[in-house]
């Protein structure tokens, strides 16, 4: 301490002892440190993630008929009585106590304004999708910011009232217009985004148009803090078959990778629930740049082939979702890494950054 009882300030405030401290580490030492500790994450995760299901893969798809079987007798009762007499004998009240599962199936597609305009196959995917981050998530599940999409009239489009002059309720007011009439084909687009502390935004997108297009789009954004891929899926049909089947786990990477759980859940999924048929590789040209080797593209030419689809497309997304409750526990060292590689990048040593790198 000095005369004055202060603390002695340390020798680091020396520049000549700060850059002997910075040049103890080359640009390949802190290269194999990130990577070092990065890889020691990246084992932990998958070992944590897929201890939930890979004793029993057939339990992300099958865990409805499951409960299903439990609750036979209630569902008989349930589906016995008319929906307007639920409420009044107190079958509402019993179906709190249904898995979310086992109500997100009957439901379907709930209050989506396009719930019956859609064949059944996007009701059911859209139905099960949803649900499946609504129960799995639970309380972490959020409305995306309104001002980003909700205010900006993207809930629902509708190419016969472009401005939203009957609020949103054109489909319920204005009729279809017939064939060769101006406005046709008509096409309607819902849209319902959510976010969560390890999703920056989980969008699905229904739209129908008139001739017989029918498409569903679902893209789920990690957080820039999270090392997970970026889920995305597409359906489309026309002309009442499918023509498209798209789904797959992203690569955030800048070499285009996934972690080697994420290749051995994906592939052990797509051999348990895709016929082989289905597991050729087709990439499109265009997805080359984006898409993981892992990719399902297809065009279903059978209903088995859209069924595995389907339950391909399902059990990826719950598990998926799975991932996001265990990378919350190890995004510190993850966020630790990358500010490791920024600082190697930028040639400033760490300790200059302090508090407000984290925060930006």
């Amino acid at each position: 301490a000095d005369a004055g009882g202060a603390a002695a300030t340390p020798a680091a405030a020396d520049p000549a002892a700060q850059q002997q401290q910075v040049d103890a580490f080359s640009e390949d030492d802190l290269r194999e440190l990130a990577a070092a500790d990065s890889s020691l994450d990246d084992e932990a995760l998958g070992e944590a993630w897929r201890s939930a299901f890979e004793d029993d893969v057939d339990s992300l798809y099958d865990y409805v008929d499951r409960d299903q079987l439990q609750f036979a007798d209630k569902i008989r009762e349930l589906k016995g009585t008319p929906k307007h007499l639920w409420e009044q004998i107190g079958i509402l009240d019993k179906m709190q106590s249904y898995p979310p599962g086992l109500v997100a199936d009957m439901m379907g597609m709930g209050t989506w304004r396009l719930n019956g305009t859609v064949d059944e196959v996007f009701s059911f995917l859209v139905g099960r999708l949803e649900a499946s981050l609504r129960e799995l998530l639970d309380t972490d599940l959020a409305l995306y910011p309104a001002d980003k999409w909700k205010a900006q009239g993207w809930d629902f489009l509708d190419s016969l009232d472009p401005q939203r002059e009957w609020d949103g309720f054109s489909y319920v007011d204005m009729p279809d217009p017939l064939k060769g009439m101006e406005g046709y084909p008509r096409l309607l687009i819902e849209n319902r985004v959510y976010s969560s502390r390890v999703f920056r935004k989980l969008h699905l997108e229904v739209a129908h148009r008139q001739d017989g297009l029918q498409v569903l789009h679902m893209v789920l954004y990690p957080r820039y803090d999270f090392d997970i891929p970026i889920l995305a899926l597409d359906l489309v049909a026309a002309g009442g078959a499918v023509t498209l089947a798209i789904i797959d786990a992203c690569p955030v990477t800048s070499r285009l990778t996934l972690p080697q759980h994420y290749v051995q859940t994906m592939t052990e999924l797509q051999q348990n629930f895709l016929p082989e048929s289905c597991q050729a590789r087709h990439i499109p040209e265009w997805g080359g740049k984006i898409f993981s080797p892992l990719c399902v593209c297809m065009k279903p030419d059978a209903p088995e082939e859209l069924a595995g689809f389907m339950k391909y497309a399902i059990a990826l997304t719950r598990a998926h979702i799975m991932v996001s409750e265990d990378e919350r526990k190890f995004s510190v060292a993850h966020t630790a890494c990358r500010l490791l590689m920024v600082c190697m990048k930028w040639c400033v040593p760490a300790g200059v950054l302090g508090t407000t790198a984290v925060h930006q």
